[in-house]
């Protein structure tokens, strides 16, 4: 009995052994696990973390980038834009350069234009009038060594319709109208200078019959004088300026002269025949064409 006690005993304390043993295994595998478990909680969480900022931190760059990106693009606009309005200015400062350049030189050519056009009126006009002096100065001359020298070819003119014949423009000398008919001393006046560019005729009507003389003071101009003649409105006196029409007949200048005399002189544009006449209160020269 006591060996079957021991026996009992003993298998009693291996049991309780063994089941010591086998919780502490249990135990130690349960704490192990645990442990296992607090690792890969662990991990996980820290992976999760790193995960987290891993996207953060590349959720950042690509701001950045993004960022960036924006800044350079609006960098890029701008630099475009102020590009541009300086071309816009410089394109507008060019522009206005070249108009005011333009406006300049069309100026300057205005300008020059109108002095040369000035210069060549004031020309043509001391030209004109040196002529017009050496004319009358030739055709007084003339007219007084005519008086001197020949006193008897002074003529009147007759108030009647014959003419004189046809005559080449070759001397200067005075050229006698034809007829009878006394003329009045009575102060005549011209109420017309006129021309008839179809005949190539310059008339001369006054208030009644006149004395005339006619004379060349050169081979393109013809003078016809009027004795006793005066104008009586000054749109009388103006030049006819008759080179438009094509024919010989280049101007007519009718002005008043020493003596109580109305001289017109009839430039022609060449050395042409020509017949003077006097029709009642009419004296009118007829040049050939």
């Amino acid at each position: 009995a006591a060996a079957q006690k021991k026996a009992q005993d003993d298998a009693a304390r291996a049991a309780a052994q063994k089941k010591a043993q086998d919780d502490a295994a249990r135990a130690e595998t349960q704490r192990k696990a645990q442990e296992e478990a607090a690792r890969a909680e662990a991990q996980r969480k820290a992976q999760e973390e790193a995960a987290r900022a891993e996207a953060q931190r590349k959720a950042q760059e690509d701001a950045a980038r993004v960022a960036a990106a924006n800044a350079a693009a609006q960098k890029k606009a701008q630099e475009e834009a102020a590009r541009a309005e300086a071309q816009r200015k410089a394109q507008d400062e060019a522009a206005r350069a070249d108009a005011q350049r333009k406006a300049q030189e069309d100026a300057a050519r205005v300008a020059a234009a109108n002095a040369a056009a000035q210069k060549k009126a004031q020309e043509e006009a001391a030209r004109a009038e040196a002529q017009r002096k050496a004319q009358e100065e030739a055709a007084r001359a003339e007219a007084q060594r005519q008086a001197q020298v020949e006193p008897s070819r002074t003529v009147v003119a007759q108030a009647d319709t014959r003419s004189s014949p046809p005559r080449e423009a070759t001397d200067a000398r005075p050229t006698p109208s034809s007829g009878g008919a006394e003329v009045s001393n009575r102060r005549k006046t011209v109420t017309l200078v006129g021309f008839a560019p179809d005949k190539s005729r310059v008339f001369v009507r006054t208030s009644e019959p006149v004395r005339y003389t006619v004379s060349q003071a050169d081979d393109r101009t013809v003078v016809l004088e009027l004795e006793n003649t005066s104008f009586q409105r000054s749109n009388d006196r103006r030049p006819l300026d008759t080179r438009y029409f094509g024919g010989p007949v280049v101007q007519i200048a009718p002005r008043p002269a020493s003596g109580k005399t109305v001289r017109v002189a009839v430039t022609l544009r060449d050395k042409v025949e020509y017949q003077a006449r006097q029709d009642g209160n009419e004296v009118s020269l007829q040049f050939a064409p």
